[in-house]
C-alpha cells in the first residue's frame, strides 16, 4: 500500500466552515480523502502523513462518528 506523502487541509469554495484534506500518494496520486465542518473536527496535515489512504479514511470516519456520539 502506497503511503501519503503530502496533505492538504483548506477550505471548500462554496461551503463556509468545510475543509477539504487532500493527500498526495508515493506513486504521485492526488486523492480527496474527505470533507469536515470546522466546527466539529479539527485535522493538522501532520496526522495524514506516513498513513494509507484508507487508513487516512478511517481516521476521517472515526473521528466523525465519535463527535457525533458525543
Amino acid at each position: 500500500m502506497e503511503k501519503i506523502t503530502l496533505a492538504v487541509i483548506e477550505p471548500t469554495h462554496n461551503t463556509y466552515g468545510r475543509n477539504r484534506i487532500t493527500v498526495l500518494l508515493e506513486g504521485g496520486q492526488e486523492e480527496v480523502v474527505g470533507h469536515y465542518f470546522t466546527d466539529e473536527l479539527k485535522f493538522t496535515e501532520k496526522e495524514f502523513i506516513g498513513l494509507t489512504y484508507s487508513e487516512a479514511i478511517d481516521l476521517l470516519t472515526k473521528r466523525d462518528l465519535a463527535y457525533l456520539r458525543s
